[in-house]
């Protein structure tokens, strides 16, 4: 059986302190639902990516899932322990995203209408373009922009009856309170961070879409009409880190990390650290 453990946040300062990636590799049962530890907690694991959303999907405690990556593991174990202590200490997203603030960000923008989107995804993938990356990159970057802007203009606005607004992302839409965005980098990554001013996204329907996806063998891509056509699954699967903070009735925040390298290969080949924040 590989890796696959459930730790408390106070387990993961430990685990940093008195273990090296190479020896993380002493298994013990992972809970069940009756067996949840306190707080919350991560799965630090080297399943499959459908085994790893299955877990977090079943046992709402688990709210990180640490793929084993041994290159990186402390640092990756380390971040994800601060993460958890915000969460615990002051759970709210300009706390927990404080080093992905307007201050370190290269460009920021407040919209208000749908097609004001464009400016920014143009302007993410000429910003990635200047990094020196594989060939792919900036339209990665560019539609991974597109897919975060879109879920913030189309599906996060609902009615009455729960369901979106608008259907048709080809007809333009003006908001009551603006969609922020911001993108920036970092020694190791590109990033992108867009807040939607409704919060009708949550855990559930996020988890049972991006385990849908993971359980089929060949992901079929749907080209919706303006829309980036290829679904979250798709951007959980080029991202190193993903983080989701649901404040129901409020906002939603995604904050998405991509490996900047020369190497396609080394890009594809990673497993994406995902992290989901509910704020009370």
């Amino acid at each position: 059986m590989k890796p696959a453990i459930v730790y408390s946040t106070e387990e993961l300062r430990e685990l940093l302190l008195s273990h090296s990636p190479a020896v993380i590799n002493i298994l013990r049962p992972i809970p069940g639902p009756s067996q949840q530890p306190d707080g919350r907690a991560a799965l630090v694991s080297e399943l499959s990516d459908k085994e790893n959303l299955e877990i977090l999907r079943d046992r709402p405690t688990v709210t990180c899932v640490l793929p084993i990556r041994p290159a990186t593991l402390k640092e990756d174990i380390k971040d994800r322990a601060t993460t958890l202590n915000k969460v615990l200490v002051s759970p709210n997203s300009s706390v927990i995203l404080a080093s992905h603030d307007d201050k370190t960000a290269t460009a920021h923008y407040s919209l208000l209408q749908s097609v004001e989107r464009w400016q920014v995804i143009n302007e993410f993938g000429e910003y990635a373009a200047g990094m020196g990356c594989f060939g792919d990159f900036k339209e990665i970057c560019m539609t991974v922009a597109s897919e975060l802007l879109t879920n913030a203009f189309y599906n996060a606005p609902r009615d009455a009856a729960g369901n979106p607004r608008e259907t048709d992302r080809r007809t333009p839409v003006t908001l009551e309170k603006p969609v922020e965005a911001s993108f920036g980098q970092d020694e190791k990554y590109a990033w992108i961070k867009v807040r939607d001013p409704f919060g009708t996204f949550n855990r559930d329907p996020l988890l049972k879409s991006l385990y849908k996806s993971a359980s089929v063998e060949e992901l079929t891509v749907n080209m919706g009409a303006g829309g980036a056509g290829i679904g979250l699954y798709m951007v959980f699967r080029w991202a190193a880190q993903l983080m989701f903070i649901f404040n129901p009735g409020e906002e939603t925040t995604v904050l998405i990390k991509l490996l900047k390298t020369r190497r396609y290969k080394i890009f594809e080949s990673q497993r994406a650290i995902l992290e989901i924040i509910n704020v009370r």
